[in-house]
């Protein structure tokens, strides 16, 4: 039975193609930014197989949602689950961090005043369509999270999703 893994990258992937076993590819730019506020700024864009077929099994994606969060100046854990859209009709609007088959292009991003830590944890949430199409005994939602550090300069990290 095939389970969905992930492996971090310290780059920014080829957002264009995905092999195929492979599931998405979240690409992440962090940067630390010094105005009159120090403010942390992540870039967050996705490449999904919303209808992977593998081996004659499909695995069809619902969405994927995304959440952030960080300490703030008082160490207080706060959970981010909205960004401004970068791109496409709803430029410059907030919306939830969710991407689906129609709207999967959108690159968002989210800006955070800069607290007591130097990371900042994503969590991820995969969930696959409930219909008979999923193969027997395979879990219709995945979930799981990556810590990153900050850094002053601009990083790209890359998380890959796939299927084994």
């Amino acid at each position: 039975m095939k389970t969905v893994c992930e492996s971090l990258l310290s780059q920014k992937a080829n957002p264009v193609f995905l092999s195929l076993n492979e599931l998405a590819l979240i690409n992440l730019t962090l940067t630390e930014v010094h105005t009159v506020l120090e403010k942390i700024t992540v870039r967050i864009a996705l490449l999904a197989n919303w209808n992977l077929e593998l081996n004659n099994e499909r695995y069809p994606l619902d969405n994927i949602k995304l959440d952030i969060d960080y300490a703030d100046s008082k160490g207080v854990k706060i959970i981010r689950n909205t960004a401004k859209v970068l791109n496409g009709e709803n430029a410059g609007a907030m919306a939830p961090l969710i991407w689906n088959h129609l709207d999967c292009r959108q690159i968002f991003q989210a800006d955070f005043l800069k607290g007591v830590s130097e990371n900042i944890t994503v969590n991820y949430k995969f969930f696959f369509k409930l219909s008979g199409s999923l193969p027997s005994g395979f879990k219709d939602e995945f979930r799981g999270s990556k810590t990153f550090r900050i850094h002053k300069k601009e990083k790209d990290y890359s998380i890959k999703f796939y299927l084994q």
